[in-house]
């Protein structure tokens, strides 16, 4: 199959949507699909001739210059879209962003089978979090009557799903199709004593795991909230936030919770591009050691699409404490892979983080039903549902 995608954001950004597209293209390329990915000129630039598929730019610095109050350059990306497509006869063309990569290729409709995923902020709006594109009410018309001309949509959650829903799309055309992870990689023959040595972790301590940029939708100033509460029942741990920005986020903690917290910035996505055989790979093999070498996962966000980390918490059979807001809910059920607590509860999130901590039993069955749970993320699965979702609309086309 010939297949272009376009996205409105890739690497050297690192990100949930950033990694899915790679995967999503990667793993395609590998079953033998020709699959092109079209990205701003500025991405274009830092990843030319990284990559084994191909990539080819817009005529624009960056997508959203052809909505900011530039016409000409929104002319000149739909037009380049279709010459593109008149040139190179793609089978189907797949957008990830609803906006403005989506706004964009819908500019396509009825001449070239068109598909979309959503990865979040391009679908969902939190106000009182300032979150989502469509908070912007210009945008948010866009969005609503640009999702509806897609001959497929993939809805990566049950909450994106409702979004989809909301704003009119028909419940035929929507597939639902997870971001997915690559298991495989998640299974180690070191044991937690070895990997906690290598990276000079405690351990005789138990350790709560969190992963994750500092942005204020993912709620991390809230495990200084449970640090505290847990410690009045279980001192017996250190908690570890790994992403951009938290080791400044746990200097801004109490006192008393520092002591049981270390942040730490990105470890292995750096350390990774600087390796050519583990290259494009994410999570980088330092980070997954990182969940092989935990007992928990604790999660407190406010919002998400469907949270990689947690597939990847699951991938690594991980006990998940997390939190009964949007994304979060969709990825694990309550009791059966860990607990969902609802949002701002933190004397019971700490309880749940003991509980998982101290009862052996609750513990190992969280943990094998995680890893089960965890298959139908496996990439190879999701990207049978992608093809059997271009396939389904590309045989239905009426045009």
């Amino acid at each position: 199959m010939k297949i272009a995608h376009i996205a409105h954001s890739f690497f050297p950004i690192i990100g949930g949507a950033e990694i899915a597209v790679h995967n999503i293209i990667d793993t395609l390329y590998e079953r033998g699909h020709k699959v092109t990915l079209y990205v701003s000129f500025i991405f274009f630039i830092k990843n030319f001739r990284k990559f084994h598929y191909k990539i080819r730019p817009l005529p624009v610095y960056n997508s959203m210059s052809s909505f900011n109050g530039n016409k000409f350059a929104y002319w000149l990306v739909t037009n380049y879209l279709k010459i593109m497509q008149k040139f190179f006869k793609y089978d189907i063309w797949h957008s990830t962003y609803t906006f403005p990569t989506g706004y964009h290729l819908s500019a396509l409709k009825n001449i070239v089978p068109i598909f979309l995923t959503s990865q979040g902020a391009d679908i969902q709006k939190i106000p009182e979090l300032g979150y989502g594109f469509r908070l912007n009410p210009k945008i948010e018309k866009l969005i609503s009557a640009t999702v509806k001309k897609f001959d497929g949509l993939a809805a990566i959650s049950n909450s994106v799903k409702k979004e989809f829903l909301h704003l009119g799309v028909k419940r035929d055309v929507i597939f639902e199709i997870p971001n997915g992870v690559d298991t495989s990689r998640f299974k180690s023959q070191i044991d937690k004593i070895e990997l906690r040595k290598k990276y000079g972790l405690p351990v005789n301590k138990k350790i709560i795991l969190t992963t994750g940029r500092n942005h204020p939708k993912k709620g991390f100033n809230a495990i200084n909230d449970i640090v505290e509460e847990l410690i009045m029942i279980n001192k017996d741990f250190v908690w570890i936030i790994v992403g951009k920005g938290n080791r400044d986020l746990v200097k801004s903690f109490d006192s008393t919770a520092k002591e049981f917290v270390i942040g730490i910035n990105e470890i292995g996505y750096q350390d990774s591009s600087k390796n050519k055989d583990n290259m494009y790979q994410f999570p980088s093999q330092e980070l997954i050691d990182f969940y092989l070498l935990s007992d928990v996962y604790g999660f407190p966000s406010k919002v998400e699409a469907l949270p990689l980390v947690l597939t990847e918490a699951l991938a690594a059979s991980i006990p998940i404490v997390t939190t009964n807001v949007a994304g979060c809910k969709d990825a694990i059920k309550n009791e059966v892979e860990g607990f969902i607590v609802e949002y701002g509860q933190w004397r019971e999130f700490a309880r749940k983080v003991d509980l998982l901590l101290c009862n052996e039993n609750t513990y190992k069955k969280f943990s094998l039903n995680a890893l089960n749970s965890s298959k139908k993320y496996d990439w190879d699965r999701v990207i049978d549902l992608y093809l059997g979702a271009y396939k389904k609309i590309i045989a239905e086309r009426k045009y």
